[in-house]
């Protein structure tokens, strides 16, 4: 795990930067459920296709 300066510098910013904007506390199934998004099958029926 990093700790925040080094997360701050590699994303050019600062330790305050990085906590007033980005830092928030989730729960293991919040940060489990985001991460598990995935893009719908192609074949999906919802999808229309436009011209151009």
């Amino acid at each position: 795990m990093k700790n925040e300066g080094q997360v701050a510098l590699e994303m050019g910013n600062s330790p305050k930067v990085l906590k007033d904007h980005y830092f928030e506390v989730v729960d293991e199934r919040a940060a489990r459920e985001y991460w598990s998004i995935k893009p719908l099958p192609t074949d999906d029926r919802k999808i229309v296709a436009i011209a151009s």
